[in-house]
Order: C-alpha cells, then structure tokens, then sequence
C-alpha cells in the first residue's frame, strides 16, 4: 500500500524547472527534456527571445523532447513545431505606442532576412506583409503607405514601419492545430503536413535551412536500415510535395515566388554537396527528386 502510495506520489509530483541559456554564440541550450508539455518549454525559452511564444491550448498539452545540444532560436522552434505537426506562424504585429511599454531587445527572432519592393504603390500593412510573404498585423485605422526598400533587411524595414505609422513593432509565434506524431497515411493530412514543413524551412535563413537539412540528411544515413528506408521515403515525398506545391501556384503569383522556392531547392543542393559518394549512392531516390524539383524552376 506505501510503495502504491509513493508511486502515485512521484507520478504527481511537478517537474522540474526547464533550463534554458544563451550561449556565447548567441544559441539557445536548453537543457535535455524528455516528454514535457510543448507550452512549458515555450514558457522557459520566452523570457530570452524577442518575441512573444504561443500555443493553442491542444498544441501546447502535446510532449516534446530535446536532446539539450545548442541551436539558433529559429531551429530549436522549428523542431518543436516538426515535432507537434504543428503549424508555425509568425506575425509582425504594429502597435499604437501608448499601448505598451517598452521591450528589452533580447535574442532575435525570424529577422534574418531582406526586403525588396518593386514599386511604391499604396499599402496597407497588411498587403504590404503579403506581398513579402510575411504576416503583419496592425490598427485598421492606419492609412494606406507608399513604400520602397531594395535589400533592406527586415529589422530596419520593421523599424522604419513602426516610425511612419507611430506604432512599435513585435514578432509574436503561435505553435497550433498540433497532432501527436506518428505516420501519416490521409492524402489531406499529409499534404497539410507538407504545407506545414514548408512554411517552417522558409522561415528560416538561407545557411540555417542548409545547416537544418544537412543534419537531418546525416540523421537519416546513421539509422538502421528499416527506419532509415522509412526516412530517406519521407524526404523523397517532402521533396515532391514541393514540386507539386510549386505546381498549385496561380500563374498570377508564380513569378513572385519562384525565388523563395529556387531558394529552398538550393538549400537542399547545398545540403547534398559533402555527402560521400557511398551516400549519394544511398540517397538516389531523394536526388531524382532534387533534380526533378530543380529542372522545374528554371
């Protein structure tokens, strides 16, 4: 009856806090978690990021597990987003400045990008957002902007937004609609999915979606046969689900963005270039579809 007790005992009892640290490399090293609640992890990586973490209630209750190695705040939400099947979404959101104080600058978040305008028509933040692939938000009460900017990076053009509009600007994530993971086999719920592990990759920088690939490419070889034939199937079918993706454009949005696909495949190329020819060897399939993937943007 005592060790029943004293089993229910540790079974209730709270976890630990979750460690988190900035390293000198401007990394996040969060301590190693085994099955905790997605919300608390984004609850102890908050506090050390620009921008506001959430997740919807479901999504958040889903467990995660890190093995505590160092990853840029980008990556380390992006595995935690592949994790939970969840989708990522990220929001640039414009607000009235008296609304709320001032935010200690701390590690940044889905910034590492420029922006190019081709012609200065009259926006609204919203279209303007759109435009660039990107989701801002702000009052409705703010007035259309002529805009321009070649190359400029995201933080001045967040900041020079924010000064015309008389607003401040702030990142918020949202983790939602997650699923336990486990195989797939609904043609809707794994083209969901696709959609999803797309939308995540071309968050992320250029050498940080090559660094992401090549690891996961490395991961895939290092498996025992069975899983690794299961995984290099999966990266064959993300790579087809690109191209059909790319397919599914409108012709009205197409030329705007072929870029962002033509960037995401020279990831992928980038990622294959060191493997060993015994590797290449191993991965023909996913290579085929490469190939096919990069015959169809030129």
């Amino acid at each position: 009856m005592v060790s029943v007790f004293l089993c229910a005992l540790a079974l209730t009892a709270p976890q630990p806090p979750i460690s988190v640290r900035v390293t000198p490399e401007r990394q996040l090293r969060l301590a190693p978690v085994t099955s905790q609640p997605l919300r608390e992890v984004l609850a102890a990586l908050e506090p050390l990021v620009a921008a506001q973490l959430t997740a919807d209630e479901a999504t958040g209750k889903l467990p995660v597990t890190q093995e505590g190695r160092p990853l840029s705040p980008e990556r380390l939400l992006l595995s935690l987003t592949r994790q939970t099947s969840a989708r990522l979404v990220v929001r640039y959101c414009f607000i009235p400045t008296d609304s709320l104080p001032p935010r200690e600058r701390r590690l940044p978040l889905f910034l590492d990008r420029t922006v190019t305008t081709q012609r200065d028509l009259p926006l609204t933040l919203a279209a303007f957002g759109s435009r660039q692939g990107l989701l801002f938000e702000g009052p409705e009460s703010l007035p259309p902007l002529k805009l321009r900017f070649q190359q400029e990076p995201l933080i001045r053009v967040l900041d020079t937004l924010a000064k015309r509009t008389q607003t401040r600007w702030e990142v918020r994530v949202r983790l939602e609609g997650g699923a336990p993971a486990g195989r797939v086999t609904d043609d809707a719920t794994r083209y969901d999915r696709l959609q999803r592990d797309f939308q995540g990759l071309v968050q992320l920088s250029d050498s940080e979606r090559e660094q992401e690939l090549s690891e996961g490419l490395t991961r895939a070889l290092a498996l025992a046969p069975v899983p690794r034939t299961f995984a290099l199937e999966q990266l064959t079918s993300q790579l087809e689900g690109v191209s059909a993706l790319y397919r599914a454009i409108p012709d009205e949005h197409r030329e705007r963005l072929t870029p962002l696909y033509q960037s995401l495949a020279q990831s992928y190329q980038s990622a294959f270039a060191p493997l060993r020819p015994s590797d290449q060897d191993t991965l023909a399939a996913v290579r085929r579809a490469l190939d096919a993937l990069l015959q169809q943007l030129r």
